[in-house]
């Protein structure tokens, strides 16, 4: 009788809380003792435990879900895009960086490409990544090596500086401007041009 009875007390014990569990310590609870957090961790937000249901339920997925946002934390720099050649064209030089800083950053961005282009390629594409006034000037250089590619940037971007180069960005903006801007200025000078050929 008192075996039944015992068997029967750590049934009901099972059933109340503990399951048969030494303690709800973190060693007795968690999966991945040899993990440590590092420090300056932050500690995501979790659902708090309502005093509903069972505790060491809770706290096992409390602690697999810490490891879990510590995993993904750790490695989420795979998750980042690999760039490839459609990327590559479509990454185009700021306004604040100069011609140097931007090869130098879309030369890093070809380097992670996957499978690696060959230099005659990565010319190739950066040339295509231009814009007008550097494409135009650049294409003579295309089976040269990247280096000399970047010497010859650096002189149209200095020839742009100068005004010995026409920018074709920035013709296409005064252009603008002055359509829409200068209307009425434009008019009276062929108003003129105009009467001067009729009188000459």
């Amino acid at each position: 009788m008192t075996r039944k009875l015992r068997s029967l007390e750590l049934t009901m014990k099972n059933l109340q809380g503990l399951r048969g569990y030494k303690s709800v310590s973190y060693k007795d609870l968690s999966m991945f003792l040899d993990v440590n957090l590092p420090p300056g961790f932050k500690m995501p937000k979790f659902e708090k435990y309502d005093g509903h249901g069972d505790p060491v339920a809770y706290f096992r997925r409390y602690f697999n879900q810490l490891r879990a946002n510590e995993f993904v934390q750790q490695f989420q720099y795979n998750v980042e895009l690999i760039p490839d050649e459609k990327s590559l064209n479509s990454t185009k030089k700021k306004n604040t960086e100069s011609f140097k800083e931007y090869a130098i950053r879309w030369r890093e961005e070809a380097a992670r490409v996957k499978p690696p282009m060959k230099e005659s390629k990565i010319v190739k594409v950066f040339i295509q990544a231009q814009d007008k006034t550097y494409y135009q000037y650049l294409l003579p250089v295309l089976g040269k090596l990247f280096i000399e590619v970047l010497k010859m940037g650096e002189m149209i971007e200095e020839g742009i500086k100068t005004g010995r180069i026409v920018s074709f960005a920035t013709l296409k903006v005064t252009t603008q401007s002055i359509q829409k801007g200068y209307g009425s200025v434009g008019e009276k000078k062929n108003e003129e041009d105009a009467s001067a050929i009729v009188v000459g």
